[in-house]
């Protein structure tokens, strides 16, 4: 809550409420502590919330059916139950959390325009292809034949993370 109180009688003026005064600093403070409780408790979002890949991807409409699609077309057993399990453990890996935002930034370069979609593309299956890295499972390695340059950068992540999954033993 902010009042802000005026008496006329005082000899002490504030004229300014910029950034780089007192006073502003003070609205400003009380400003983003206000919405950020407002989107806590009307939405849910904090920072504890979007600590997930998975919440990350939501509003680009990626979730855990687009995984387990995915996931289907590799090789070994297909048990949903256990893979969906996996994958909610493998999103709130902060390693993985940091790799998605990192994906997800390049999407939104290329859809601003302020990058290729190739270059974007290259760099993001450059770090697609570190994710067992990332994870600090040096056991596997996720093949080439795994990208495709003319799919979406989405859908090599999609890939990339349901095959690590699926592969992580």
């Amino acid at each position: 809550m902010l009042a802000i109180v005026a008496n006329s009688d005082s000899d002490l003026e504030l004229t300014d409420a910029g950034p780089h005064s007192k006073l502003g600093e003070l609205i400003g403070k009380c400003v983003f502590e206000g919405v950020h409780d407002a989107l806590r408790r009307q939405s849910d979002i904090s920072p504890l919330t979007q600590r997930d890949m998975l919440v990350r991807l939501e509003r680009l409409g990626i979730n855990e059916a687009s995984f387990w699609k995915a996931s289907t077309n590799f090789d070994g057993e297909n048990r949903k139950r256990q893979f969906i399990s996996s994958l909610r453990k493998f999103s709130i890996n902060p390693a993985v959390v940091s790799a998605t935002a990192s994906i997800i930034h390049l999407v939104d370069e290329v859809s601003w325009g302020l990058l290729p979609e190739k270059a974007a593309s290259e760099i993001a299956i450059s770090y697609m292809k570190n994710l067992p890295q990332i994870i600090e499972n040096k056991k596997i390695s996720i093949p080439d034949e795994l990208f495709d340059s003319r799919d979406s950068i989405l859908d090599n992540w999609i890939r990339a993370v349901a095959w690590t999954i699926k592969n992580k033993s």
